[in-house]
């Protein structure tokens, strides 16, 4: 039991993807989660990116109410880190996870300091001491301001780094193209028509949806050259020079 709260918090080693899998899904149905904390993308090559995964659970009434998927990896001095939503490795998490968090259900927002707290506390391998000298540290990467004020409420927090996750919901703009452009600035809307005059004088100006999967997987093989060959010219590697991070999306777009 958790401070401040009457939910039963748990942190344990998970023995079984599948059974996180369910989970997972059931209380997605329970939650407003992003993209990012669907299963389809925390779940995708999960055993790869989990190598040690442990499973923070929140019930309330004997009802999941909260889950959090991380991987536990070694630290200094018998200690150990946590990553939630990563692994740890960066070729792994090269795919760069934005508006992560916890899934909470939507009436089990006001547990997320709780969750924190025992994400920084609870024991769970043995012998392992966490508190005091040896501790825990706790990387929350993509997360908004609601997750780093639980953080700072649970114990020490440092900001590595701080920066926009733009986010428009286009369901709430008018119909057509001009809904969206009519929400940008005058110089904004002025760039994109510039943009869309010098494309036209290659051809028309197309847009398509996938209707198979090997379709979407030409669409990503042409869009990681073109991505590729731009880099090449700066004298970067490019994202897709790392094999996982072509190998994750061809997954994701499989699972999806």
């Amino acid at each position: 039991m958790t401070p401040a709260t009457s939910a039963r918090m748990t942190l344990s080693p998970v023995r079984s993807i599948a059974e996180v899998e369910a989970a997972w899904r059931a209380l997605e149905a329970e939650a407003d989660p992003s993209f990012f904390q669907s299963w389809t993308w925390i779940g995708c090559l999960a055993e790869e990116r989990f190598p040690r995964p442990v499973l923070l659970t929140a019930l309330r009434d004997k009802r999941t109410v909260g889950l959090a998927l991380l991987n536990c990896t070694p630290g200094p001095l018998r200690s150990e880190r946590l990553w939630l939503s990563e692994s740890g490795d960066p070729a792994l998490d090269a795919v760069y996870t934005e508006h992560n968090g916890l899934l909470l259900a939507r009436d089990a927002s006001d547990l997320l300091p709780a969750c924190v707290w025992t994400l920084l506390r609870a024991t769970v391998q043995p012998g392992i001491r966490n508190g005091g000298r040896w501790g825990r540290r706790l990387r929350l990467a993509g997360v908004d301001s609601a997750h780093l004020a639980a953080g700072q409420k649970a114990g020490t927090i440092r900001l590595l780094e701080k920066s926009a996750a733009p986010f428009v919901n286009l369901a709430a703009l008018p119909p057509g193209p001009d809904g969206y452009l009519a929400s940008l600035s005058a110089n904004t809307r002025y760039q994109i028509r510039r943009s869309n005059r010098c494309f036209a004088r290659l051809g028309q100006i197309e847009v398509c949806q996938a209707e198979t999967e090997p379709e979407a997987l030409a669409f990503l093989d042409a869009l990681a050259t073109l991505h590729q060959r731009t880099w090449a010219t700066r004298g970067e590697k490019g994202a897709f020079a790392n094999q996982h991070f072509l190998r994750f999306h061809r997954a994701l777009i499989a699972r999806a």
